[in-house]
Parts: structure tokens; C-alpha cells; sequence
């Protein structure tokens, strides 16, 4: 039974999609070419978004993205701060989770990308979900079961689904071929991981989420028309899907349906460079 059943916290989950291009920054020194690196989770290493940089970004957003505060709002979820004017500060009665890797867009032959998973992330979803109920439906996750027991044909290291298109997908980052299969479920799993569905082996998406095939963009500080300092920084490409669940509590006339509406209400920027248009994201409840 879920842990849900026996505290005061429901749970539910969200999909977050970057509709430009993202960078949630390690804020760690590299030594390597790519000076500014993004976010990865210590265990499997893949991109992420931590909860802190989560939180603070969907603060941010209540606070100043809404044409509308609700400062009641805002402290009960967040929590009440001093240093914002709070005479009685308080924590937050939400508990965020890190968004954590969906699917990515991987530029292919056929296509102009398509949208790749794993097997792994299918896992890691249903596992989160069986640990906290985070309500996702049960024909979605009958889907994430067919893509975390997916079997691939012989000598397979990826498969794509597209009826109209006869013979394999060739990914472009490391010439992968996607050989042509069948999924049960499919239209269930493309709301989650995105449409033009590419299901890839663990270790094939590890690759192409490592530093070698993120993209990487060169930045220039200029005095005066003079450089004075380049720069190279890795991003999350529009797209890119994320998920995060989130405890939550009705009380003191605070209602969760009204941090969904509001949160659905505008894109939410996420990460650094706003200024130049990075991190903005849609958000909205996981698919039902």
C-alpha cells in the first residue's frame, strides 16, 4: 500500500517540458572543455533538475510570474520568510521531489528528432510511484510497464514505433539504429515520453545524456566590442521531459487545485539565463 495511506500528505505528479532550450547549472568547477555543466543525479547520472532548484524556480514563478500573488498561497506551500517580509516565519507544507529525466529529443534520418527513453526511466518512475502514490493512473502505468519490460528484438539496441516509416531510424549522435517495432500501449506511452517514440537500452541513453552528446554552446562576455571571456556551457535541449511528484496537504483554506490552475497558467522559467530566453518550461499535472 502506499506510504500515503498513513500520513497527512496526498500525492500527485507533474510533467514538466522544456519549450526552450535549459540549463539547471551544477554550480561545480569542471576541469574539463565544457566549463558550465547541468545538473546529473549522483546515483544513475543522468540529468536532472534538483528539488532545491525546483522549488526555488516554482517560488519564484508564484511569486513574481503571476499577475496575481497569493501570499497566503505562497507561504502555506512554500513557507513564510523573514528575509520576504514574513513577521512569523514558518516552513512549507509541500514537499518537492527532484524532476527527473523523461525522455530526450535525439535528431535522427527520418525525422527532425525523436523522443528516446529507457527502460530504466520507466522503472524509476513506477518505483517512485509505488513508494509515495503519486496517483498516476493505471492505464498510464500499464504503459511504463511495457516500456520497463520491453524486449528487443535480436542485436536491437533501440526501436522506434512508426507505422509509416519501413526499416530502422538512424540517431544521428552515435549512428544508433533504431529497428522498427511494436509497443502495446503505445498511445498511452506517448503522452508521457513524447510522440515519435524512440525506447532505447539502458546503456544507449546513458550515452547520449553524457557529456559527449549534450548539446554545448559557446557564451562571450564582450567589453566594448572586445572579448574578454568565452565560455562553454551544456544544455538540455527544448523538449526534454522531466516528471516530479509532490506531497501535498489541503488546510487553512489553502486548496491544491488552486496551485495546479496557477501553475498551468504560464510557463514557468527554470535554470539560468533567462535573460537570453533559456528554461522555459510548461507544466502540468502527470497525463491521466
Amino acid at each position: 500500500m502506499p506510504s500515503t495511506t498513513t500520513t497527512k500528505h496526498q500525492a500527485t505528479a507533474f510533467l514538466l517540458i522544456a519549450k526552450t532550450n535549459l540549463h539547471p547549472g551544477a554550480g561545480s568547477e569542471s576541469y574539463g572543455v565544457i566549463d558550465n555543466l547541468v545538473q546529473r543525479d549522483p546515483a544513475t547520472r543522468l540529468p536532472t533538475i534538483h528539488s532545491t532548484s525546483l522549488k526555488g524556480a516554482l517560488r519564484e514563478y508564484f511569486e513574481d510570474g503571476l499577475l496575481a500573488k497569493n501570499q497566503k498561497l505562497v507561504d502555506f506551500v512554500f513557507g513564510a520568510d523573514t528575509k520576504r517580509g514574513a513577521t512569523d516565519p514558518s516552513a512549507g507544507n509541500y514537499r518537492f521531489f527532484a524532476a527527473d529525466l523523461v525522455s530526450i529529443p535525439v535528431r535522427c534520418d527520418k525525422k527532425m528528432f525523436v523522443n528516446l527513453t529507457c527502460p530504466r526511466i520507466a522503472k524509476q518512475i513506477l518505483d517512485m510511484d509505488a513508494a509515495i502514490g503519486s496517483g498516476i493512473s493505471a492505464a498510464k502505468k500499464a504503459a511504463l510497464e511495457k516500456v520497463r519490460g520491453f524486449e528487443f528484438p535480436a542485436n536491437a539496441k533501440a526501436c522506434h514505433f512508426d507505422a509509416s516509416i519501413n526499416g530502422s531510424i538512424i540517431l544521428e549522435e552515435n549512428d544508433t539504429a533504431a529497428t522498427k517495432a511494436t509497443l502495446a500501449n503505445l498511445g498511452d506511452a506517448q503522452a508521457i515520453f513524447g510522440a515519435d517514440l524512440v525506447v532505447a537500452k539502458d546503456e544507449v541513453f546513458r550515452d547520449l545524456t553524457s557529456d559527449l552528446h549534450l548539446p554545448v554552446v559557446a557564451r562571450n562576455q564582450l567589453n566594448n566590442g572586445i572579448s574578454e571571456n568565452l565560455w562553454y556551457e551544456q544544455l538540455l535541449p527544448r523538449e526534454t521531459r522531466f516528471w516530479f511528484p509532490v506531497l501535498y496537504k489541503d488546510e487553512n483554506g489553502i486548496s491544491h487545485a488552486n496551485f495546479v490552475s496557477d501553475l498551468k497558467a504560464n510557463p514557468v522559467q527554470v535554470g539560468a539565463n533567462a535573460s537570453v530566453g533559456y528554461g522555459f518550461c510548461s507544466i502540468d499535472k502527470f497525463p491521466a
